[in-house]
């Protein structure tokens, strides 16, 4: 059950940034600065995405490293 943190951490983090990144990377009326209500929302609900992705990754690296030594 070590691969169900995995793959969702990946999953989240992959989203996080993708929506991260489509926030940053406006260009003219799509810029950060004069980015509308929905657009912000989105950036935050992609900080909150990278953000626990990571720590379900990292937990799920662990236990897949204490899975492979035997440690439980």
């Amino acid at each position: 059950m070590c691969w169900i943190p995995l793959v969702l951490g990946a999953l989240m983090l992959v989203f996080g940034v993708v929506l991260l990144v489509r926030f940053f990377t406006g260009h003219g009326s799509q810029r950060p600065e004069v980015a509308s209500q929905g657009r912000t929302e989105s950036m935050i609900v992609g900080a909150l995405l990278s953000s626990i992705g990571l720590l379900l990754l990292i937990l799920g690296v662990v236990a897949q490293t204490c899975f492979v030594f035997g440690i439980r």
